[in-house]
């Protein structure tokens, strides 16, 4: 067979599986190797919660999974390394956490349209960067959401780490997987009121000369690089970035502290209002809510 040949081939049955695997009415859904996964129910509680979960909602919760199953995502190579957690008193306990952090939060019709096809749970989720390893409370895909620290003491974490635990993982939900499967798109009226803005040195505008950089005046969080004060620059985010900041505020503060951190800042005010009606209208959800259900 000529090379040509085979390798078109090849490429025509990968995209056919993968067309195929994406089709599951309006839900997000990959079925490329969820056969295999399809829990079996038993008296045992942990079988149980994952055969209920997956009966309810269409949503595969892991607990044994490989390095492909969240290294290789859709062709992009993720610098993460999981380690598992098989000790089902610890994984119980941390289905609570689950549970209290992400899955109760949200009612159920939405919860049967987006739950992640794949929800896969770790001990660990570290990813190295040039300052260390970080054990990350969260990673997501185009076909799963992880959910990592799930260690001995889960049950009697802080109220601190639980507010950041639930950031993350919400956070990585909706700007992670919903964003990769596309149901969540951001109105262009959201940019609106930092036309112009977008990847500036606030520093270089002669307004700025000799004062201090107050970015919320042009409708910004921080920086690109998540610094409220900049550094001996100020450049201001890009579009996704500027999406990113907003919803890593409004998932850990609640509406009370949301008001006050944007009161005097029309544009602040402008596109938090556009962002939470917008969700509102889509998915039918509050998702101030999710901050508001700090301890």
């Amino acid at each position: 067979m000529n090379i040509k040949f085979r390798y078109f081939t090849v490429i025509c049955l990968f995209c056919a599986i993968a067309f195929v695997g994406c089709d599951k009415e309006d839900n997000i859904s990959s079925e490329l190797g969820v056969n295999d996964m399809k829990p079996i129910d038993s008296s045992d509680p942990l079988d149980h919660y994952i055969y209920e979960l997956y009966d309810n909602y269409g949503s595969y919760m892991l607990t044994e999974y490989d390095s492909l199953t969240y290294q290789w995502d859709f062709s992009v190579l993720k610098k993460v390394k999981f380690t598992l957690q098989d000790d089902k008193e610890i994984l119980l306990k941390g289905i609570k956490h689950i549970e209290d952090a992400f899955i109760n939060l949200y009612p159920e019709d939405f919860k049967k349209k987006y739950l992640p096809i794949k929800i896969l749970l770790a001990d660990s989720i570290n990813e190295t960067k040039s300052n260390g390893a970080i054990d990350k409370f969260s990673e997501s895909g185009v076909a799963y959401l992880a959910i990592g620290r799930l260690h001995e003491g889960i049950e009697d974490i802080s109220a601190e780490v639980f507010n950041e635990s639930k950031a993350a993982i919400n956070y990585n939900f909706w700007m992670g997987y919903l964003m990769a499967n596309g149901k969540l798109k951001i109105p262009d009226a959201f940019f609106k009121p930092s036309e112009g803005y977008y990847h500036v040195n606030l520093k270089t505008l002669s307004e700025n000369a000799g004062k201090p950089i107050d970015p919320k005046k042009y409708g910004f969080w921080a920086d690109n690089k998540g610094n409220p004060n900049g550094t001996y620059t100020f450049w201001t985010p890009d579009n996704d970035i500027d999406v990113e900041q907003f919803f890593e505020m409004i998932l850990s503060h609640t509406k009370e502290e949301m008001t006050l951190l944007m009161e005097g800042y029309p544009k602040m005010q402008d596109k938090y209002n556009i962002l939470v009606s917008h969700i509102q209208n889509q998915f039918h959800f509050d998702i101030q809510s999710i901050g508001e259900n700090n301890k």
